[in-house]
Parts: C-alpha cells; sequence; structure tokens
C-alpha cells in the first residue's frame, strides 16, 4: 500500500472580515472534500470547519496587505467503501480538527467591490484517520496549506 499521500481538498468558504484603520479582524466557514482510491475501495473526507484571526493591514485604497494570527477548529468525516462488501466491512468516522493558523492576504479594491487572495498556514492539534488493512490511507491533521481567492463588497 505505501506510504499515505498529502491530502489536497477542493471546497467554498464564506468570510466576514472588518478593516479599521489599520487592523484587520475576519472570521469564516469553509466545507471541503477529497476521495481516493485504495486496494479494497474508496476513502472519501468531508471537512467542516470555523476559522477567526486578527491582525495588521497595510497599504492604500487600491491594494492593501493583510498578516493575521488565529485559529480553525472543526470536524473531519472519514469515510469507506469497500469494493467487496460481502468480504470487507466499510465505516465512517467523525473526528475534530484545527489548530493556530497564521494567514497572509492581499486586497485589491474597486469601490464598491475587492478581490482577495489569501494564504493560510496552521498546524493542526487533531489527527484523524482512515485505515486499510491497518494502514493510514488519508490522514487529515499536522501541517494545513490553503490559497483562497474571492470577492468581496467593501461600501
Amino acid at each position: 500500500m505505501g506510504e499515505p499521500r498529502n491530502l489536497s481538498t477542493w471546497g467554498g468558504q464564506a468570510q466576514l472580515g472588518w478593516l479599521l484603520d489599520r487592523w484587520h479582524f475576519s472570521a469564516d466557514l469553509e466545507a471541503g472534500g477529497a476521495s481516493r482510491d485504495v486496494e479494497l475501495g474508496r476513502t472519501s473526507a468531508l471537512l467542516f470547519s470555523g476559522g477567526a484571526a486578527f491582525g495588521v493591514f497595510g497599504g492604500g485604497r487600491a491594494l492593501g496587505f493583510t498578516l493575521a494570527l488565529g485559529g480553525r477548529l472543526g470536524m473531519a468525516r472519514l469515510a469507506g467503501s469497500a469494493a467487496d462488501p460481502t468480504n470487507v466491512i466499510a465505516s465512517a468516522v467523525v473526528r475534530p480538527w484545527g489548530g493556530p493558523m497564521a494567514s497572509l492576504g492581499c486586497i485589491g479594491r474597486f469601490r464598491p467591490l475587492a478581490v482577495r487572495l489569501t494564504a493560510e498556514a496552521g498546524r493542526s492539534l487533531f489527527t484523524a484517520e482512515a485505515q486499510s488493512e491497518r494502514t493510514t490511507v488519508l490522514a487529515v491533521g499536522a501541517t494545513w496549506v490553503a490559497i483562497s481567492l474571492g470577492a468581496a463588497f467593501m461600501p
């Protein structure tokens, strides 16, 4: 089976952010998912989380940057489906994941709209694993990196 590979997920995020002079605060809800074929069938992961970050804002009216620290906490649902359900038992588990994070963002403003590009990195304090034949084939935990691109309304 070999070593598990890094898990890459695709998903979406809804975020609220506030700029107060040189300070930036954001809160978000995020959902993502991924799946992987394994020798005995298929594994999948659904991730749901909420994040909050506080940091500094710099730049001008048209282009600005944020640097923030915060945390993300959520749940991971790991599930398996057997290729041969008569000989293999598949199951699903729900486990917590999340921890501290840092983010760096760039905001291009075209009043009343804006475009935001953000890179986020964090370290999960919890690990959730999916196993096949006592070997980890899917894991959520350790270090994460996320890149997001979004639009905003800034009156």
